[in-house]
């Protein structure tokens, strides 16, 4: 079977976001491309917006209706192409979000037990962000797609049951900074770094140049975040390669779906569980 760009002849570029809920937060972003060899590379990894644009030599706009403008404008000048996906991490809809979609119920029906339940928006919304990034996306001509894609596109994905498939073990995988909690911070931090490493070394088999540097500082929270924020951009777009090779689904409906592998390993276990409690702002 063609992937859709064989037919067009045009080398796909895939931009990952993991976006912040706050405006306040960090967001990781991962610019990759298809040669003419069929091998996907790394363009460009960054812990923020203004440092993605950055190295375009774009500022950032005053406001997130703005920014996925730039942050396509940027794309198109890396990657010497035309962009032909976006895939965030961070809750999107048609509708405004107001608390647990359908789509957050399949994926944590299906992946609960594994440890990989959806976080649940919070109620009063995330309006500012959310639809900012739908809406601004939607004008640069990349309107999201739910049950079913088309080029170009914006789609939703979540790094925890993605993640199950790119490492191929049925269980969430320990990278976030609560996973280890009770343990001295030097030891967390050690941890967290190596399974950062492993994280990378997966996503290099199928992205080339996927690397990430170990601080010249010690380890500490906030230089890991950025980190973590980086591999799960470049997690996002990975999921985009699994999409445009038909290796992926939707979970959801016609207002939301996120996308995910399937090669995920299945466990056996009790009912699923389904995590209803707000948690902290990835």
């Amino acid at each position: 079977m063609k992937h859709w760009h064989e037919a067009t002849k045009v080398m796909p570029a895939i931009l990952g976001i993991d976006a912040a809920w706050s405006l306040n937060n960090g967001s990781g972003v991962a610019l990759i491309a298809e040669t003419s060899a069929g091998i996907w590379r790394t363009l460009a990894v960054a812990s923020s917006y203004a440092e993605f644009l950055s190295i375009a030599n774009l500022s950032v706009p005053s406001t997130i209706r703005e920014i996925p403008a730039a942050l396509v404008q940027a794309s198109r000048q890396l990657a010497g192409t035309d962009l032909s996906m976006v895939v965030a991490d961070i809750p999107l809809a048609r509708t405004v979000i107001t608390g647990r979609r359908e789509a957050d119920n399949l994926v944590s029906q299906k992946f609960g037990a594994q440890g990989c339940s959806t976080h649940t928006p919070p109620k009063t919304g995330l309006g500012p962000v959310s639809e900012g990034l739908r809406d601004g996306f939607a004008k640069a001509g990349f309107p999201l797609a739910t049950l079913q894609f088309s080029i170009p596109c914006l789609v939703e994905t979540y790094p925890h049951p993605a993640l199950l498939a790119l490492m191929q073990t049925d269980y969430r995988v320990k990278y976030k900074a609560r996973a280890w909690k009770g343990m001295p911070a030097s030891v967390a931090h050690e941890k967290r770094h190596e399974q950062f490493q492993l994280i990378a070394l997966k996503l290099k088999g199928a992205i080339d140049g996927v690397s990430l540097t170990r601080p010249k500082e010690r380890l500490t929270s906030t230089n890991l975040k950025l980190l973590e924020d980086q591999i799960d951009a470049l997690v996002c777009a990975w999921v985009g390669i699994q999409i445009l090779q038909a290796k992926a689904e939707p979970y959801g409906d016609e207002n939301a779906a996120i996308w995910l592998p399937v090669n995920i390993p299945a466990k056996r276990t009790l009912a699923p569980l389904i995590d209803r409690e707000a948690v902290e702002i990835a």
